[in-house]
C-alpha cells in the first residue's frame, strides 16, 4: 500500500476534526496523534512488502498479504486450505523477509572481513534512502575489493541497494540493486 497525498491529507483532515472538538481534553488529543502517526508509519513500512506491480486493493486482501506474510516470516507452513493470491504474494515477501534476517545475523562476508562500521554506515545510507529505521535494513552480503574498499549489499524487504564503503564507514557510492 503506498501512501498517497490523499490518504495522507484525508488522515490530518479526520485528526483535525478529532482535536478541534469542543469537549476534546489534551489526553484525547495525545492519543489521537499518535493513532494516526502510527498509522502513517504503518502505511510506510509495509510498501516495501510488496513486490513491483503488486499492492492489495482492499482490506481483505491486504488482511490476507498479512496473514502470508506472517506465516512465511515465523516459518510456518503454507496454508493452501485458506490460501488466495494475495496471501501468496505476502507468504513470498515473509519468507524473503526471514532469509534476509538469517543472513544478515551470519553476516557472512567473502575474503577477510568487513568492518562493522562499513556496515552500519551502509545500514544508515540504505535507511534513510528507503525511509526506513536501521532496524528494518537487513545486510545480506559484503566482499572486500581491495584493502580499504569494500562492497555491502542491504535489504529492505524485496528491494536492494549496494554501497562501497571506506574501511571508516565513509560511503563512497551507492546503487540500487543487488551485487554484481
Amino acid at each position: 500500500m503506498r501512501i498517497t497525498a490523499g490518504l495522507v491529507i484525508t488522515t490530518f483532515l479526520a485528526f483535525s476534526a478529532t482535536t478541534t472538538a469542543p469537549m476534546a481534553n489534551p489526553d484525547e488529543e495525545a492519543v489521537a496523534g499518535a493513532l494516526v502517526l502510527l498509522g502513517i508509519a504503518a502505511l510506510a513500512h509495509n510498501e516495501h512488502h510488496y513486490r513491483e506491480g503488486y499492492a492489495p486493493q482492499n482490506t481483505a486482501q491486504t488482511a490476507d498479504f498479512e496473514r502470508g506474510y506472517r506465516d512465511g516470516l515465523h516459518g510456518y507452513d503454507y496454508d493452501s486450505a485458506h490460501s488466495s493470491v494475495d496471501y501468496g504474494h505476502g507468504y513470498d515477501a515473509g519468507h524473503a523477509e526471514r532469509a534476509n534476517r538469517r543472513v544478515s545475523q551470519r553476516q557472512e562476508s567473502e575474503g577477510p572481513n568487513v568492518p562493522p562500521i562499513a556496515m552500519q554506515g551502509c545500514a544508515k545510507t540504505v535507511a534513510t534512502n528507503f525511509g526506513v529505521g536501521t532496524h528494518d535494513v537487513h545486510i545480506t552480503r559484503t566482499v572486500q575489493r581491495g584493502p580499504n574498499d569494500f562492497l555491502v549489499e542491504a535489504a529492505v524487504g524485496h528491494d536492494y541497494m549496494t554501497c562501497v564503503m571506506g574501511d571508516g564507514g565513509q560511503v563512497v557510492e551507492v546503487t540500487g540493486g543487488r551485487m554484481q
